[in-house]
């Protein structure tokens, strides 16, 4: 299935090619007998759907709609401290940075700059005060996207991708996460939780990919000249810029299916990674600091189901605890 601009492409059964897109918060498609006229069909709903929208919500700014939420969505459905949080989180600290941006043109650019405001603000607020304000703004998109009010949730656009060269230290062999890349701009931010900002101690395979890393990206340096945008980025273009995550995505599945692998996003990952960990008999508490979760009962929640080798395991360690051999505790 191929990702077009705010919807899905793929060849149904009978050859026909299908693109999916929502509007007024329903799933709608196109058809096509080709990949390109499919796409272009596509281009052509999406832009006729953004026109309605911005039509008919131009005037709507965040405050309004966020206001309209807390009445329509927040207010019949939370407790009285819920909704009063809200309301709080709205007026002191959401309001004041985005809310006079219309809905429909409100861009990742002005989340992150709204995390930026808060990490900024004298006298200091919070971490967890700057999580929660995300975590509403979020939440409130995603009722706009869901009733066709947006064409996408931007707050969900910023993503955890800004490792730079003054984060590694590669003789100790450790990795510290400070920040978060708004997709579309690159522009810093504060990661979203305390617990995502953290220290990762790195293996000796993953210091050596990261010295043949540096490496590389001398020689590309030296190449692109006075080209070259020097932001201390790890992973870059060829002239230094941040990865645009669409075409990590691309580039990690063209060499999983060189390796004969099914097709993997690029956040499985980090699934992957803390299987991995699991059915080798790392606890839970390490793999859900090392993957920067808020709590150990969210790591819980999204790795609660048992692999087959974890299955196997647990029946193995009980076979010793109950040989006859094992010498019982004494008392």
């Amino acid at each position: 299935m191929a990702r077009g601009s705010g919807g899905n492409i793929r060849r149904r059964a009978n050859g026909l090619w299908e693109a999916r897109y929502r509007q007024e918060g329903r799933q709608r498609s196109v058809y096509a007998s080709s990949y390109t006229e499919c796409q272009a069909k596509l281009r052509q709903a999406l832009q006729q759907v953004e026109q309605g929208i911005r039509t008919a919500g131009s005037r709507l700014t965040v405050e309004t709609y966020l206001q309209q939420w807390l009445v329509a969505s927040v207010r019949p459905r939370l407790r009285p401290g819920t909704i009063a949080s809200y309301e709080d989180t709205v007026r002191r600290y959401i309001a004041p940075v985005v809310g006079r941006i219309p809905l429909v043109k409100l861009s990742p650019e002005d989340v992150s700059r709204m995390l930026a405001r808060l990490a900024a603000r004298s006298p200091a607020i919070s971490t967890t005060t700057q999580r929660y304000a995300y975590a509403v703004l979020r939440i409130a998109l995603g009722r706009a996207y869901k009733s066709g009010l947006v064409l996408r949730n931007v707050a969900t656009m910023v993503d955890p991708l800004a490792l730079r060269w003054q984060d590694l230290d590669l003789d100790a062999g450790t990795l510290n996460v400070r920040h978060t890349l708004a997709r579309r701009t690159g522009q810093l931010a504060e990661p979203k939780t305390d617990r995502a900002r953290r220290t990762l101690q790195l293996g000796s395979l993953g210091v050596s990919m990261l010295r043949e890393q540096r490496r590389r990206q001398l020689e590309e340096r030296l190449t692109a000249g006075p080209r070259w945008h020097d932001r201390d980025l790890v992973f870059t273009t060829r002239t230094g810029g941040p990865l645009d995550s669409r075409n990590v995505t691309q580039t990690l599945q063209g060499a999983v299916a060189r390796l004969g692998y099914r097709r993997q996003r690029f956040h499985d990952l980090r699934h992957a990674y803390a299987t991995l960990l699991l059915e080798d008999g790392v606890e839970l508490a390490i793999i859900s600091r090392s993957l920067g979760h808020a709590d150990l009962s969210t790591t819980a929640d999204v790795y609660s189901h048992l692999t087959p080798a974890m299955v196997a395991r647990s029946a193995s360690r009980m076979d010793v605890i109950l040989s006859p051999r094992r010498k019982l505790p004494s008392g």
